[in-house]
């Protein structure tokens, strides 16, 4: 329901009415095309200068009606509920990620504001708070994701002809907020051998049944993605007990895990040793079927998000900054550790892109880093096996 005005002023012969609302001194007006209301905001403080604006919109509003648009004002609330709920059924992860976008993030944010008020300004706002939330930076590559889910609203909202293509606003990007010399954020080899046999101490400690349980996934959650680089989210959510095959190639046993995510669907090569983190989550599960997920308790209820758990150890554990990047690590660190080490053991990049669904120019621009390690025995004469010249993210 709209906000009443704090305000009212008939205009243009008493076809609109002028106003302002509680929250903002900006005049608002409101008229009637072909028995259809429309609200829209003229963007001015100064009364004659949104008199102004409001003949505009009004001129505006009685061509597109003539037109066939329709011209009927709706809350962005209204027609972002509907395209999450239809996302949300999708049997693609990444839609399901856009569905939590807009029910948890932007309709929350647009509550009660119409969609054809929405402008570039409202974006900037959205990840100023967002960031003040999230106590971090917002890089450009997840404002993209947002602005994946808030195009199909707006998409909807061209079919049912309340907005034209026009007036959708500009998404304007963070300046400087990816920058390709950055490092990403990820684990020593050393912290690596920490993050198993802590991560065993951990689950020991739990305090109530629930909280071991989950630690108990987490445990062998972490250990999968270090050895695999499997993209934490969409990628892991997908995992199913049946999704796992044996491979043998050359005399060696190794596990093919089929998973879907931002990429489609990939199938990573896994060490054997992989099997037995997916065996111990599976023997702990009652009543477990082939298309059970792998992220699960043992009463069959999904894990959720294990992010903030992962957080909570690595905080316990002095673990959770980076101190090359000074970023804090999360559990794509595992993912940027496999990747950084799979390099550092001279894999071709190409083979490194196919196994994390990544493209050639991606790895290149963001572990540019390595490159100097990688060619380090030909600057100093050491050779990859000289442990007197340990490397930070070698695989011992």
């Amino acid at each position: 329901m709209a906000r009443q005005p704090t305000t009212a002023e008939p205009i243009l012969d008493g076809r609109a009415l002028l106003y302002t609302r509680p929250d903002s001194e900006v005049f608002q007006v409101r008229f009637k095309i072909e028995r259809q209301w429309v609200h829209r905001s003229t963007g001015h403080k100064d009364r004659l200068k949104a008199i102004d604006a409001a003949f505009d919109l009004y001129a505006k509003y009685k061509v597109l009606a003539d037109r066939g648009v329709q011209v009927t004002s709706k809350t962005f609330e209204s027609v972002a509920q509907v395209v999450a709920a239809e996302l949300k059924k999708s049997t693609k992860g990444q839609y399901v990620t856009y569905s939590n976008y807009l029910t948890n993030r932007w309709i929350p944010f647009f509550k009660g504001k119409y969609i054809n008020n929405i402008t570039a300004k409202d974006f900037e706002l959205f990840f100023d708070e967002l960031e003040i939330k999230l106590k971090q930076k917002i890089k450009n590559i997840t404002r993209r994701q947002h602005y994946v889910a808030i195009n199909r609203v707006f998409d909807r909202a061209v079919e049912q002809k309340l907005i034209t293509r026009s007036e959708i606003p500009d998404q304007p990007m963070a300046r400087n907020a990816d920058s390709k010399s950055a490092s990403r954020p990820a684990f020593t080899s050393e912290e690596r051998r920490q993050i198993y046999i802590k991560l065993i101490d951990w689950v020991a400690k739990a305090k109530t049944k629930r909280q071991r349980e989950k630690r108990f996934v987490l445990r062998h959650l972490v250990e999968i993605l270090l050895q695999t680089g499997i993209r934490p989210g969409t990628e892991v959510e997908s995992i199913t007990f049946g999704a796992v095959q044996d491979h043998f190639q050359e005399g060696t046993r190794t596990i093919v895990i089929r998973v879907s995510g931002k990429t489609g669907e990939r199938y990573p090569v896994a060490p054997i040793e992989v099997l037995s983190n997916l065996l111990a989550v599976k023997a702990s599960i009652k009543n477990v079927k082939d298309d059970t997920p792998f992220l699960c308790l043992p009463s069959g209820k999904p894990y959720g998000d294990p992010q903030e758990d992962f957080k909570e150890f690595l905080i316990e554990n002095g673990l959770l900054i980076d101190p090359m990047s000074g970023e804090e690590r999360t559990l794509y660190s595992c993912r940027h550790t496999y990747i950084t080490q799979q390099l550092l053991k001279k894999v071709s990049i190409y083979t490194v892109a196919n196994q994390c669904g990544n493209s050639v120019k991606m790895i290149e621009d963001y572990y540019s880093k390595v490159k100097p390690l990688m060619s380090a025995s030909a600057i100093t004469g050491a050779t990859s096996f000289d442990r007197s010249v340990p490397l930070p993210f070698d695989d011992e």
